[in-house]
């Protein structure tokens, strides 16, 4: 029995370090991620500068192949299909989606490609269940937004992509510490109480605008909404039904859905929309696999 004990104590101690390290780290702007998120950092800073031109973006775009065809895909998307033709080339389609899609698809990319890495692989499938997930979450946090509001579809799209990234970045840290993994219960207690915390951090370090901050982490702690307000809102409205239509289920989530759902004002014409536009919310999941 005392070896029981001694040993939870030990467990207890070495998840409370590694937690420890990581908010040091973030602390002092490291963030700790794959390469593939040099992209999206890159993206981020040729965006940020007012003598961007449409060369220099696309030279980074292309150097990324995967990136390069979600770009070309996303334009020819049903949500961007009314502003003409189909396009071929990467140039056509950053003009025709805008800077901030190109940003949130670099992000998709990134994420995509964490679960691809070796040292992931005994966290690949909860990864992928994070990151369909996330992904459906965006897709209707996008459609929500152009039905019922007056929001930006292209803001919402974002911060439903990344709404988890508490959970791949504490996953990522946590493939160096092979002796963690076989604690399930200390992985979950993790994931429920620190990835808000973490992913905020990490947002911060990667200059995620502050509005977007913000509403991830008033999402976090919401439990009814009167509407499609904002970007808070129309996370945990999307996310809401995320949990009830599956199949895409946050493999985390702590509550019911069916009980934030009964707090959710007008719920039933959200659900319609949804239903309305499956051919749409298909699209743009497919163009940020």
């Amino acid at each position: 029995m005392s070896n029981d004990v001694g040993d939870k104590a030990n467990r207890a101690e070495a998840w409370s370090e590694f937690v420890r390290q990581i908010a040091i780290d973030l602390s002092r702007g490291k963030v700790v991620f794959p390469t593939s998120f040099d992209t999206t950092i890159r993206l981020r800073e040729v965006l940020r500068s007012e003598r961007t031109g449409a060369i220099e973006l696309v030279r980074i775009i292309a150097a990324d192949p995967l990136l390069s065809t979600r770009v070309v895909q996303a334009a020819n998307s049903v949500a961007y299909a009314r502003l003409g033709p189909r396009v071929s080339d990467i140039k056509s389609a950053v003009i025709r989606i805008g800077s901030n899609q190109v940003k949130t698809l670099a992000t998709a990319v990134a994420m995509a490609q964490l679960v691809t890495y070796r040292r992931m692989l005994p966290f690949r499938t909860i990864c992928h269940k994070v990151i369909e997930h996330s992904r459906q979450v965006a897709a209707y946090a996008f459609t929500l937004v152009r039905a019922h509001s007056r929001l930006d579809g292209d803001k919402a799209l974002f911060a439903g992509l990344i709404h988890d990234m508490g959970t791949l970045y504490l996953l990522f840290r946590l493939s160096e510490r092979p002796d963690l993994f076989g604690d399930a219960a200390g992985l979950r207690n993790l994931l429920i109480t620190w990835r808000g915390q973490i992913g905020h951090s990490v947002m911060a370090a990667l200059d995620v605008t502050p509005e977007i901050q913000e509403a991830i982490v008033a999402f976090d702690d919401m439990s009814e909404s009167s509407g499609i307000e904002s970007l808070a809102d129309t996370l945990f409205i999307a996310d809401t039904l995320v949990e009830l239509d599956g199949p895409n289920v946050e493999p985390v989530r702590a509550g019911d859905p069916k009980l934030r759902a009964a707090k959710i004002e007008g719920i039933e014409g959200f659900q319609q929309t949804i239903a309305e536009h499956t051919g749409e919310i298909r699209d743009l999941m497919r163009a940020v696999g």
